[in-house]
């Protein structure tokens, strides 16, 4: 009985996730960027890696490092509603 109450939580979880993701979606094709940014919590952090061509061997060195490299975001709620 039990793995079919997790079965059906995990369901509910899954839909309710699925709606937020279409809802957030639909604000961002209607370019409702106020009401998607209201979305965001305010510590939110923006931050995406460069990948780089590397030698075999070396995937270490595939992305940027947080913190020490170039990369292509790094941004926070206030600089995304200024963008």
């Amino acid at each position: 009985m039990a793995s079919s109450d997790q079965a059906i939580a995990r369901l509910l979880l899954k839909d309710e996730v699925e709606r937020f993701l279409f809802a957030e979606a639909e604000l961002l094709d209607d370019r409702q960027y106020e009401e998607w940014l209201a979305l965001l919590d305010d510590d939110i952090r923006y931050w995406m890696p460069m990948r780089r061509n590397v030698k075999f061997g070396e995937l270490e060195r595939e992305f940027t490092r947080e913190g020490q490299d170039i990369n292509w975001f790094d941004e926070g709620k206030d600089t995304l509603m200024r963008r």
